[in-house]
């Protein structure tokens, strides 16, 4: 016996699934081994033996996703057109849910790069000061808005002594997150 999670390789531009999907057609094969088509080797290689199988493209927004595929009916040798029309349907039900899910997958993406960045800029802002040095005659204001969420740049102003003040501004070249880790390390 064969191992259930052999991996079977299809040769480019070989099998009915390839076929389906360049042309984005339902196929309906009563007869596998009839059809120049089939890729035998599968069977081969398995042990299994087809002997007819329906085929839809999985299609989203105008684009090919994939192929459904079914082998071998219960009950009798072949699938017939009822079939297949069944099967086309299920096959637009399974790339709607298959389109969802990739939806809800990169909604997930986004929200969780939203919020590293939302913390790489609570984590940057924390570098820099909250306040700066006042003086009856000298007054510092300083405003930070980076060209992305997050940038490689501080700045600061200490008081060295009376009516000593040294101005510090840090630029790492770049824009985004390593920037603004590299000025974090220095």
């Amino acid at each position: 016996g064969e191992s259930p999670s052999m991996r079977i390789v299809v040769p480019r531009g070989r099998g009915i699934a390839v076929w389906v999907l360049e042309h984005g057609q339902p196929v309906l094969v009563r007869d596998a081994y009839s059809d120049p088509r089939f890729f035998a080797d599968a069977d081969k290689q398995t042990g299994f033996r087809t002997r007819s199988m329906i085929c839809v493209p999985l299609t989203s927004n105008g684009i090919e996703i994939g192929v459904l595929q079914g082998l071998n009916p219960n009950g009798r040798d072949t699938f017939n057109e009822t079939d297949l029309e069944a099967f086309a349907a299920y096959g637009v039900l399974a790339a709607t849910a298959i389109d969802k899910l990739r939806t809800i997958e990169r909604e997930r993406e986004q929200q969780r790069i939203a919020q590293e960045f939302s913390f790489a800029r609570e984590i940057q802002a924390s570098f820099l000061p909250k306040t700066l040095p006042q003086t009856p005659e000298l007054s510092f204001a300083a405003t930070y808005r980076p060209a992305r969420n997050v940038g490689g740049d501080f700045y600061d102003v200490v008081e060295g002594g009376p009516g000593e003040f040294y101005f510090v501004i840090g630029d790492v070249s770049g824009k985004g997150v390593p920037p603004a880790l590299f000025m974090a390390q220095a």
